[in-house]
């Protein structure tokens, strides 16, 4: 079994929003919301605990993000207070997360090794590593905040994810686009002083290319496509993939169905989808940069999307080592193969955690 590293899974914000415990099997979550609304507004559970170590998850980049009032997403804020009130919700639940003897937050080098010294061992016996990346900077009330929440271990962070004081992201009911403020610079200056990751996916292309002229330490789109294969602000064009990569930055590609073709009536069908167009989009990355360093998994499961709007053979994150299969079928390498599942990632944690004990 290929070891899985996923640059973007909303867990937090799936317990604040609808008591989805990743502790509780995806079965007994499943059976819980069964004749909820719940599935109609989250789609159906693809993710728990027990489901990331049968599909070979270990290691998760698992997300603090609060909604703003027109995204349309579980609780929402409207002042930086209320953002970082539910963002320090969330973060307390990682940290009951950290008690599990399976679950780990990675702020450092070591605790990155105690989890990487599991792999290959049966699944009782490993532990899954989180890494707490903010998606969207609204909970930081200044920017001399970020201080406070890398003590409380992020090591990743988006500045936005539609509009934030911060930057420009993607355009949703009127909001989004425009530039890194003034705020937003004074931002990444204090990140870059932590050796924190950049995450650029939701950035919109003017504030996407004004952080990579910028910011000096490592970046990332944790969860973004070719948009070649979904015609959205949302996703990367070309150039931006190629950008990216010349600063050695690693993209995550998603799994939502929706991200993978422009045809709403084909995603919608479950089978009309298969796990090789997935694997076509990391090659698409791959044949842009020019390598396999570059490409990597970022699925986002239940993060706005279920198990319906998963690829026809992944029912959940249990199934993930289809992806590794359907990459080998592609006559990818198994060195290749292990660099998008993990390798990539590890070597932005790596990067990132270089300079902390």
């Amino acid at each position: 079994m290929i070891p899985i590293i996923d640059g973007h899974q909303d867990i937090a914000y799936n317990f604040v929003n609808y008591q989805r415990d990743f502790r509780i099997s995806l079965a007994d979550t499943r059976e819980r919301e069964r004749g909820t609304t719940i599935p109609d507004d989250n789609g159906t559970a693809s993710n728990a605990l027990d489901a990331a170590l049968t599909g070979g998850i270990s290691l998760i980049f698992a997300t603090l993000f609060v909604c703003p009032p027109w995204g349309g997403f579980g609780k929402v804020y409207h002042t930086p207070d209320e953002a970082h009130d539910q963002a320090l919700e969330q973060l307390a639940y990682y940290e009951a997360l950290a008690m599990h003897p399976q679950l780990k937050v990675i702020k450092t080098r070591a605790d990155l090794e105690q989890v990487r010294a599991t792999w290959g061992r049966p699944a009782p016996e490993r532990i899954v590593g989180l890494v707490i990346l903010m998606e969207g900077a609204d909970p930081i009330r200044t920017p001399d905040e970020f201080a406070f929440w890398h003590e409380n271990g992020v090591r990743a962070m988006g500045l936005t994810w539609s509009d934030t004081r911060y930057a420009g992201g993607t355009i949703i009911k009127g909001h989004g686009g425009g530039p890194i403020t003034a705020d937003g610079f004074a931002l990444m200056a204090e990140m870059a002083r932590y050796n924190a990751l950049l995450d650029l996916s939701h950035m919109s292309e003017q504030a996407f290319y004004q952080a990579l002229e910028t910011y000096p330490g490592q970046m990332i789109a944790s969860h973004s496509n070719p948009r070649r294969f979904r015609s959205s602000d949302r996703h990367l064009t070309d150039d931006m993939i190629q950008r990216l990569a010349a600063v050695s930055g690693v993209i995550g590609l998603v799994l939502y169905t929706r991200f993978l073709t422009d045809d709403a009536q084909l995603a919608a069908q479950k089978a009309s989808i298969r796990v090789q167009r997935y694997a076509e989009a990391i090659d698409t990355v791959c044949q842009l940069t020019g390598s396999a360093e570059h490409a990597a998994i970022g699925s986002d499961v239940d993060g706005g999307f279920g198990a319906e709007h998963l690829p026809a053979e992944i029912d959940s994150v249990a199934d993930f080592q289809r992806i590794p299969e359907a990459l080998s079928t592609m006559g990818y390498t198994d060195a290749d193969i292990a660099l998008i599942c993990h390798g990539n990632w590890l070597r932005m944690l790596e990067l990132t955690l270089r300079s902390r004990a």
